[in-house]
């Protein structure tokens, strides 16, 4: 990958992710308000895609740091009942 695409896809990323930065916390925002059954459905399904796609894109920028020879490795330890916690609080808001 050249200079120019991945200063390209460091830009498109960048822009991307703050937009989507700016739809998760308005979200959640409307999420913490009273709305109707409907309407709470629909903010948690743009939350919930909105986050999808940070991911996404945090992907698009590690396989272009894999590519250039960048990617650093993180060796943080992980626990288990924390991770357990963040995957009940997502699936919280499918309910």
């Amino acid at each position: 990958m050249n200079r120019d695409q991945y200063r390209f896809i460091s830009t498109i990323s960048h822009d991307s992710l703050s937009s989507l930065s700016g739809i998760i916390g308005i979200s959640h925002i409307l999420l913490d308000s009273e709305l109707n059954p409907d309407r709470t459905q629909y903010i948690k399904m743009i939350y919930i895609n909105a986050v999808n796609l940070i991911h996404i894109f945090n992907d698009i920028m590690n396989i272009n740091k894999i590519e250039r020879a960048k990617m650093v490795i993180d060796d943080q330890k992980r626990f288990l009942a924390d991770f357990c916690l963040e995957l009940e609080n997502i699936s919280n808001l499918l309910v």
